[in-house]
């Protein structure tokens, strides 16, 4: 059966904060912080606390769903040179500390895998590194569940082999669409029932699979009814609309709204208890 409701969040970037929380606010929707991805807050401790304040600040009263994306550019918490994987895995322990800070009940990071890095050496190094990282950060942080993004990687199997070794309520996946369509070797509705119950999130965008063009939701060729479908295997799906543009995000929820898909942005910490616990 279709997925009729999900808990529907947009970006709350570096700018124009106040009008995106407004926004969120009157539409029922959740906020995924975005805007401590890159810049001086990503290197600067003191302008990242000066906007971990001013966003505390003003998310004072918002009672939406609150996610975080975290850092992910040049980081490889699975990198033979020790230095780099020590200050991967700062950068994220940090993240999900201003996460817990900011009241968000989830934060994204990306796998980081490239799939044309010949051998198996470098596929085992990966997964080693993670299940033993994510063993460590979900015991330290009980309170925030981790999902797991994918990029580049053409199918879900890497993904499966971690969850398959960590298997922790707060840890499973952000399944990104955009992504899986233009990188990925099956639909993205496939990639949901090989792990449904390890999808803990999403990212929706459209683009035309050539390249991840963050365009509104039902503009590019991105087949929208099956992933709606697949959503229904889901008793709350929560879902980041990953789209800068607010005209954009607002012609994405007119797309769904059309076909039936309803927005709400309210709190989720009742999301499939028990079916969180299982690897399929």
């Amino acid at each position: 059966m279709m997925a009729t409701d999900y808990k529907i969040l947009i970006p709350l970037a570096r700018d124009r904060r106040e009008e995106r929380i407004a926004y969120a606010d009157s539409k029922g929707l959740g906020l995924e912080i975005t805007a401590f991805i890159g810049g001086d807050a990503l290197n600067e401790s003191a302008p990242r606390a000066t906007l971990e304040t001013a966003i505390e600040s003003e998310l004072t009263g918002f009672s939406g769903l609150k996610t975080m994306h975290g850092a992910f550019l040049d980081l490889a918490i699975h990198s033979d040179d020790s230095r780099i994987a020590a200050i991967s895995q700062s950068r994220i322990e940090r993240d999900v500390l201003t996460a817990l800070r900011l009241g968000c009940e989830k934060v994204i990071f990306h796998l980081g895998f490239n799939p044309l890095v010949p051998g198996e050496r470098y596929r085992q190094k990966l997964v080693e590194a993670n299940v033993n990282f994510w063993t460590y950060v979900l015991a330290s942080y009980p309170g925030i569940t981790i999902c797991l993004e994918n990029q580049w990687e053409t199918d879900w199997t890497i993904f499966k082999e971690i969850f398959s070794a960590v298997q922790e309520s707060n840890f499973g996946m952000c399944l990104d669409v955009a992504h899986a369509h233009v990188y990925g070797h099956y639909s993205p509705e496939a990639w949901i029932d090989a792990i449904p119950t390890q999808v803990r999130h999403m990212h929706w965008s459209d683009n035309y699979g050539d390249r991840d063009s963050h365009l509104a939701v039902g503009t590019g060729n991105i087949a929208w009814v099956p992933i709606f479908a697949a959503g229904g295997s889901w008793e709350a799906a929560t879902v980041t609309l990953e789209i800068a543009d607010l005209s954009a995000i607002q012609r994405s929820l007119a797309f769904l709204t059309k076909r039936g898909v309803h927005a709400t942005g309210q709190r989720d910490r009742e999301l499939r208890p028990a079916l969180a616990s299982r690897v399929d």
